[in-house]
């Protein structure tokens, strides 16, 4: 915690203690980190990322792992958070 603090500049370490207190704290960070890095929500590339999966599917002989770990790729670069509670 001292180290995170230290890179954040935040003097007194202790007060990253309280940051689950308010629940609001932790949907307005992600808010700010989608709209700084231009991240999108799932919602919103839910039936690109179905279509290319079932392309995939059909194309390859590969096992279930191999879609899935492609997958995970795919939503990293087309930066995709899963679970964000957009605006």
């Amino acid at each position: 915690m001292d180290y995170v603090a230290g890179q954040l500049g935040i003097a007194d370490p202790s007060v990253l203690t309280a940051y689950p207190d308010r629940a609001q704290t932790a949907f307005e960070h992600a808010w700010e980190i989608t709209e700084a890095y231009a991240y999108r929500s799932f919602a919103d590339v839910e039936t690109d990322l179905t279509g290319w999966v079932d392309a995939r599917a059909w194309t390859t002989g590969d096992g279930p792992r191999a879609p899935f770990a492609a997958a995970v790729g795919w939503l990293m670069e087309h930066k995709v958070l899963l679970g964000l509670v957009m605006k």
